[in-house]
């Protein structure tokens, strides 16, 4: 849509006898609402100029209507609604992004005589729960043959993906539409299969007792080619004879949390590595004398041992340590008992891992305006249960630093290196396919990017198993 296009609109919502100074006025608002949507990664352009008017007078009534529909704070008494646009990319998620999909998708019905069930994300998230508890039974604690344990549960989401893909299509034939339920089954698949995939990376392969440091590397750097080599296979661009502007953009809506989350995880992931080159010694493998052995505080006899266990023979001061001490178990029972981490502040590897990764790793969250983990933990304990993290981003930052903290005391830091550019390929291809506000080709290409997946990890799985011997 070019600015005469946009000032026709803009004469067409203020009437014929409106004077020129408010139409100009309509017309500035209407141009910098059609940049900022467009700067937010929605392509507008690919619509009709009938739906693209369409729409931009409905997020304008909505900027502007007194009435506070969807902000999850204190709202603007005045005007409300007016920043709903800018503040979609939001991390602290100031606005209901639900209820504003639901918006859009009621307004895409067209006049259609059915209305769907509008499920709520906390069913699928529950649902979601649910199916990783059950995956993580599978991968981690159902025995030691690596093709079951991943093939099993792989199956099972597959068969309940083309079962969906059934129904979807038996409810269209009668001309019943349900877009939201499309889109959160569409989500509950491609978490289920990314989970399933992360979990078999650490746990099957990294972390497997039968393989040496040789072979884990030999199998992850295969499942790298592989990741890298599958791409999608169908033009991105929407499929407008399929759904409407309005129908898409409840689409976009719905994966900007995921968007942000992969993109948040590249980008932490990238300031942990480049900390890593910086400050070898920081990271090098845990001399023997430094090693944990699954012990617990109390384990550790005097204080002196404890800190040369810990700081790995650095000095410090013992009163600034038992400062830092108290701190950092605060830390722990609060990631352990808000934020639901597997953590406790009396085991002497979650002690350390935690302690090193707030007191001795400086590295930030971002490049600007970014954290270090010592800052975010103090926030994080001055703030209580109120508000946990300031920043999603935050909240990433500091799991994916704990992360490389129990990696780097196993002695896996070179696979966990190797193990991030895999995430971060898979993230790259996944935001490739949410580029698309057509459901059913994120469905598809879901489908097919795992299923090249399934079938070299399936190699890999059955290699570890005849050379364990589960497996003739």
């Amino acid at each position: 849509m070019n600015n005469q296009q946009l000032y026709v609109l803009s004469k067409e919502l203020c009437g014929k006898k409106t004077v020129k100074d408010e139409i100009d006025k309509t017309y500035n608002k209407l141009v910098n609402l059609h940049n900022v949507i467009v700067s937010k990664g929605f392509e507008i352009n690919l619509f009709p100029i009938k739906e693209q008017n369409a729409f931009l007078k409905e997020v304008l009534k909505l900027k502007e209507f007194d009435e506070d529909l969807l902000s999850t704070h204190t709202p603007n008494k005045k005007v409300p609604n007016r920043k709903i646009i800018y503040n979609l990319n939001k991390e602290d998620m100031e606005l209901n992004k639900e209820e504003l999909m639901d918006f859009f998708i009621e307004k895409g019905i067209m006049g259609n005589t059915f209305k769907p069930n509008l499920i709520s994300f906390k069913d699928i998230a529950l649902i979601d729960y649910q199916n990783k508890e059950i995956i993580k039974q599978s991968i981690r604690y159902s025995g030691e043959n690596c093709t079951k344990s991943y093939g099993h549960p792989y199956i099972a989401i597959t068969n309940y993906a083309n079962s969906t893909d059934v129904e979807f299509n038996e409810f269209e034939k009668i001309g019943v539409k349900n877009l939201k339920q499309e889109i959160l089954v569409t989500d509950l698949i491609e978490e289920s299969y990314t989970y399933l995939f992360l979990q078999s990376i650490i746990y099957l392969i990294i972390k497997n007792p039968h393989l040496n440091k040789e072979r884990r590397v030999e199998y992850l750097s295969n499942i790298e080619k592989t990741i890298e080599q599958v791409s999608c296979k169908e033009d991105l661009d929407c499929d407008l004879e399929y759904d409407n502007i309005f129908n898409s953009f409840a689409v976009y809506l719905s994966k900007i949390l995921k968007r942000d989350q992969m993109n948040n995880y590249i980008r932490v992931t990238t300031f942990l590595e480049k900390e890593i080159k910086d400050e070898p010694d920081l990271f090098r493998d845990v001399q023997e004398q430094y090693k944990c052995n699954q012990r617990w505080l109390e384990d550790i006899k005097t204080k002196k041992e404890l800190m040369n266990i810990v700081l790995e023979g650095k000095q410090e001061k013992v009163e600034r340590f038992n400062k830092k001490a108290e701190k950092c178990k605060k830390a722990i029972m609060i990631l352990r008992n808000i934020a639901g981490r597997d953590l406790s502040e009396e085991y002497l590897q979650h002690f350390k891992v935690v302690f090193r990764e707030i007191f001795l790793s400086r590295v930030k969250s971002g490049e600007k305006d970014g954290k270090n983990a010592n800052t975010i933990v103090s926030d994080m304990i001055n703030q209580g249960d109120s508000k946990l993290f300031s920043k999603y981003s935050d909240s990433i930052f500091l799991r994916e630093k704990l992360s490389r903290g129990f990696f780097r005391e196993d002695g896996l830091i070179e696979e966990y290196i190797i193990k991030n550019r895999i995430q971060r390929q898979l993230y790259t291809n996944l935001l490739q396919i949410y580029k698309s506000m057509d459901v059913g080709f994120q469905k598809r290409n879901i489908q097919t990017f795992y299923g090249a997946v399934f079938e070299e990890m399936m190699n890999i799985f059955e290699k570890i198993d005849k050379e364990a011997g589960l497996k003739e």
